[in-house]
């Protein structure tokens, strides 16, 4: 085997995705990555390397036009010997050039749109200094497994000696409000005002909070693209948008007026923007009630802008309203106070839950990959797992962020996402099923799942998510946690680890879906939690043998006096008893030491807890509230 193993790394990560306020700049961060990740690969494969990750399939040029499918950003490649006077390092500054080529291309369509808002002079000088770029290369010998080692280490190394470039900053300019890193490339704020205030469709394109400052990235983001993308009001009302959906015809068709409505704002719609209100139809099966910013179905948020008036900011968002929107926006109010109130849906539930996913045991993995050709193989598994992932994620109504390779990122109304992590874990030990390390162990798949509420600032729902996926990693891996953030009081956290589909019913998982079901069919008192966690205090220190079947009784007892909806005196805490079995037992084993409470009983209170909170979600998507007697329509 002759020529060289190459291996190039682009960035910046986190200003292209970490930094971000709204759940577009999120998305938008991530398609922008990928896109220049797969620019550098194309340049590397059009100059003779043969791409082992990503590994494209025979239809290499859908891969590179299909926005869809993502490129980590990190690209490893084999380059035969090459008859160029620079080898290895010509085709990596001819990726570096194509990656820089590809974000100028994006950065000039955000220009374009947003020019007039834009100070020349401190766009120019951002340019140039946004795309980081790292390349290594070995000789490739006979042994892959080696060289592959070899280039990695070799690239470490290259990452530690950091390009310092001279500093480009401008005195008493205001920093980027996304990351503070840049200065902002905007024009002073008065005259960005009176500008955006001529122009409507990029003040909704641009979505600024007063006094938000963006740089040349973070504008980029918000005014490179048209295309919409759900905000996180709009996922949390989604089991609501459901709910009322397939209720009876009557909320249905007021739905459909408040839908209707919706097309008519000026400031949330434009003949030149495809979708409106940045949602359009992101589902799988397209047939969306709703295609518009959940914020409209919130009362307290249609008050907000209720209360501005014509061309005037709001109080944390700068949007430009007619008197023909403000008729429309206090309509719909009346509609939907009708539903809320009169039909007795009550307010959508304002909470949500991220995904975060990553692969255990990935670096063991290839570690135990001794050819080229099964490396390529095992990139092809990991991005059929990606391509699934995302469509595993629009099934259950939610959304993919960022898809590659073993490190998933999606969000997902509340009622689905126990659902989709069981999903998401299940498709990965399908892709993985071949592949194992140096003792056998297949790559398995830790998911974190936080549930949070949609105004908590998107960087603290990011860092919410990054924590449990964390939890889910320890201390052994191969696990799901689930942490509910509530706006008030500490987070509730569970934590258990994935088992095999043979003993699926005693996994965190599953004992969580059974819990929620309790809750939907009243057989658990919303209290009950509370009154679990008394108990908890009340055994702690208990040393006696028989300590589970007293903690049942207990709570047997405990049940029977709440319980106002049974189908008979014992069947329904017969079931819960056999739960409780299980739980007790899980909890058992993931303790460590007694505390001031009981820790098994304490643990299963916090999974009442969390299912509670995915059960109040999940009535709203399939509750059939008890409605008066159809109206006639609205016109």
């Amino acid at each position: 085997m002759s020529g060289h193993l190459l291996v190039i790394t682009l960035g910046p990560v986190q200003d292209f995705i970490s930094a971000a306020r709204r759940t577009r700049d999120l998305w938008y961060g991530s398609l922008m990555l990928s896109e220049i990740s797969k620019a550098a690969a194309k340049a590397v494969k059009d100059n003779g390397g043969n791409l082992i990750f990503p590994a494209p399939a025979d239809n290499a040029h859908s891969f590179f036009s299909d926005e869809n499918q993502s490129c980590v950003n990190v690209i490893l490649a084999a380059l035969p010997a090459l008859n160029l006077e620079k080898g290895p390092e010509e085709v990596a500054d001819r990726a570096q050039a194509a990656a820089e080529n590809r974000w100028k291309e994006e950065a000039a369509k955000a220009m374009e749109a947003a020019k007039t808002v834009i100070n020349e002079r401190y766009w120019n000088a951002q340019l140039e200094d946004v795309i980081e770029f790292y390349a290594a290369w070995t000789p490739l010998t006979g042994d892959y497994k080696k060289s592959r080692q070899r280039v990695m280490q070799l690239l470490a190394g290259r990452k530690a000696c950091r390009d310092f470039k001279r500093w480009q900053g401008y005195y008493i300019i205001p920093k980027s409000s996304l990351d503070g890193a840049r200065e902002s490339v905007f024009v002073k704020r008065e005259t960005r005002i009176d500008k955006l205030k001529n122009n409507p469709e990029l003040a909704q394109r641009l979505r600024l909070n007063v006094g938000e400052e963006l740089d040349a990235i973070g504008l980029t983001k918000r005014a490179a693209r048209k295309e919409a993308f759900p905000s996180v009001t709009r996922l949390a009302a989604d089991p609501w948008i459901r709910g009322v959906a397939k209720t009876n015809a009557h909320s249905f068709h007021l739905l459909g007026n408040i839908r209707a409505i919706c097309q008519k704002l000026a400031v949330f719609h434009s003949a030149e923007i495809d979708s409106t209100t940045g949602t359009g139809s992101y589902q799988e099966n397209q047939n969306n009630p709703f295609p518009y910013d959940g914020a409209l179905l919130f009362p307290n948020r249609i008050d907000s802008y209720i209360r501005q008036r014509q061309n005037l900011a709001t109080d944390d968002e700068i949007v430009f309203l007619t008197d023909s929107d403000i008729e429309h926006l206090k309509t719909i109010k009346q509609k939907l106070t009708r539903l809320i109130r009169e039909l007795k849906f009550g307010e959508p539930d304002p909470y949500l839950a991220f995904i975060f996913a990553d692969g255990d045991r990935m670096g063991a993995t290839l570690d135990n990959i001794d050819s080229l050709e099964d490396h390529q193989a095992f990139s092809k598994a990991l991005a059929d797992f990606a391509n699934a992932s995302r469509h595993i994620a629009k099934k259950h109504y939610g959304h993919p962020i960022y898809a590659g390779a073993d490190d998933i990122m999606v969000m997902v109304p509340v009622d689905q996402c126990i659902a989709c992590a069981r999903e998401l874990y299940e498709a990965f030990k399908g892709a993985m099923r071949q592949w194992s390390d140096q003792d056998g162990n297949n790559p398995t798949l830790s998911v974190g799942v936080a549930i949070g509420h949609c105004l908590d600032p998107l960087e603290d729902l990011l860092n919410f998510a990054r924590a449990a996926e964390s939890n889910a990693k320890l201390p052994d891996r191969n696990g799901l946690a689930v942490h509910v953030h509530p706006r008030s009081g500490p987070p509730i956290i569970v934590r258990g680890r994935w088992y095999q589909q043979e003993d699926k019913e005693t996994s965190l998982d599953c004992r969580l879906q059974q819990w929620v079901q309790q809750y939907i069919n009243e057989q658990l008192p919303d209290r009950a939690a509370y009154d679990l966690r008394t108990l908890a205090h009340d055994y702690a220190h208990w040393t006696n043998s028989n300590e589970d079947d007293a903690i049942i009784a207990d709570v047997r007892r405990l049940l029977a006096r709440k319980m106002f909806s049974t189908d008979g005196p014992d069947a329904p805490l017969d079931a819960i008893e056999n739960l409780l079995r299980t739980s007790l037992q899980q909890a058992s084993e993931s303790q460590m030491g007694r505390q001031a409470f009981h820790p098994d009983v304490m643990r299963l209170a916090d999974e009442w807890l969390v299912a509670r909170r995915i059960a109040k979600s999940a009535k709203q998507a399939c509750t059939n509230p008890l409605c008066a007697e159809p109206e006639e329509s609205d016109a």
